[in-house]
């Protein structure tokens, strides 16, 4: 029975006991009424006060949670080292000169602490297949170095890839020398202008710049667009070459240069 039962209850009981058609309730059954009234109140009370108790530890319990959480935030955020920005290092174009400039035969271009050789955003780099002296790009952002070349022609030598092709000397784009390399492998080569790649063959080819005598990898394509007909790659860069992207022409090719056509590269 709820109190409010008990109540309407209580009520019957305090009319006139004079009452001829109502009923007569004995004094022990009013006691005991009065009792259980009690005790419902008391236990609604008890309710409330588990009520509050069981809020109030939930709202503590995540307080505490939330402010761990801050915590823990801080304290990564505080741990955390952003490294300096790189410096960007800035090219200026050089002008194309009109001709070859004179060679800088007091400078060879080694750094003697390192041995190193050093050279500048342009060179000249000499190819004994061609007899030609020709100014090179200089670009540590291309993986393999590169040659301007004309109708390239492929075929098939005792089983193996070879490629036949023009190079153009560096001063006159008619004056063609034909050349037979084996192809040492394709290569695609991404450029921001295109989607697809282009692919390449690879030959090698001797070379001389400064003191370096070598041959290495060159990549075959139509460079007549742009300033420069050799493009020097990590390929060669790497290992024994640094960069002074501030100047040009640090080397001087020697004076006992092969003889055109000398090259074993094949």
């Amino acid at each position: 029975m709820t109190p409010a039962h008990w109540l309407a209850a209580l009520a019957v009981l305090l009319l006139p006991a004079c009452a001829s058609d109502l009923l007569q309730v004995a004094p022990e059954d009013l006691a005991d009424l009065r009792i259980r009234i009690e005790q419902q109140g008391d236990q609604l009370d008890q309710l409330a006060r588990d009520q509050a108790a069981a809020v109030g530890a939930l709202t503590a319990a995540q307080r505490t949670a939330d402010a761990d959480l801050l915590s823990g935030i801080e304290v990564r955020l505080a741990a955390q080292e952003c490294p300096p920005p790189a410096p960007i290092m800035v090219m200026a174009p050089a002008p194309t000169p009109a001709a070859l400039p004179p060679p800088v035969a007091a400078e060879t271009g080694r750094e003697a602490r390192r041995d190193q050789l050093i050279v500048g955003a342009r060179e000249r780099i000499y190819l004994p297949a061609t007899g030609h002296v020709y100014i090179a790009r200089i670009d540590s952002g291309a993986t393999t170095s590169s040659l301007d070349v004309r109708n390239i022609e492929r075929f098939e030598r005792d089983g193996k890839r070879w490629v036949r092709f023009d190079v153009p000397a560096p001063d006159d784009q008619n004056n063609l020398t034909t050349l037979e390399r084996r192809v040492v492998r394709v290569v695609r080569i991404f450029q921001s202008a295109a989607e697809e790649g282009e692919r390449r063959l690879v030959v090698q080819l001797q070379f001389v710049l400064g003191d370096i005598r070598r041959k290495a990898d060159f990549t075959l394509s139509d460079r007549g667009h742009l300033g420069n007909p050799v493009l020097i790659g990590r390929n060669i860069l790497q290992d024994e070459i640094l960069i002074d992207v501030g100047r040009e022409f640090m080397t001087a090719l020697p004076t006992d240069l092969p003889a055109a056509g000398a090259d074993d590269s094949r």
